[in-house]
């Protein structure tokens, strides 16, 4: 981009991720970066990402609990008793959602996530969405 810059690239914008609440200050930003892309020569597009989050959090902590609780349990070994509080806490809610919701339902909720970007990265080059 460094050669000709940004103009002509199309972003979208989401201004809520999914169903979760608006907040006035992340607005604020959003409303900022689309003014700089804008000013760059970017086209920008309103899209939408079409998710629950209480949903796709708990398909996250499967996820972990899949893969970074067993690495974390791992790297800490016989130490994990010792660990930060929060991250016993997180450890043992992911270890929780993965044993409820199994392995599949991670797998399934990413792959869903990812055909809905598939089909908003079709039109846009990149999101610019509250994080």
């Amino acid at each position: 981009f460094a050669e000709g810059g940004l103009a002509g690239l199309c972003v979208g914008v989401a201004r809520r991720m999914g169903d979760a609440p608006q907040v006035p200050l992340m607005d604020d930003g959003i409303t900022e970066a689309i003014a700089a892309l804008e000013a760059a020569g970017v086209t920008v597009v309103d899209v939408t990402l079409p998710w629950n989050m209480h949903e796709l959090a708990e398909a996250a902590f499967t996820h972990y609990g899949s893969i970074m609780a067993p690495m974390i349990r791992a790297s800490l070994g016989e130490g994990f008793g010792d660990a930060e509080p929060y991250t016993r806490d997180f450890v043992e809610a992911a270890d929780r959602a993965h044993a409820h919701n199994g392995h599949f339902h991670s797998v399934e909720w990413e792959a869903r996530v990812q055909a809905d970007l598939a089909v908003i990265f079709a039109d846009v080059y990149a999101i610019v969405c509250p994080t």
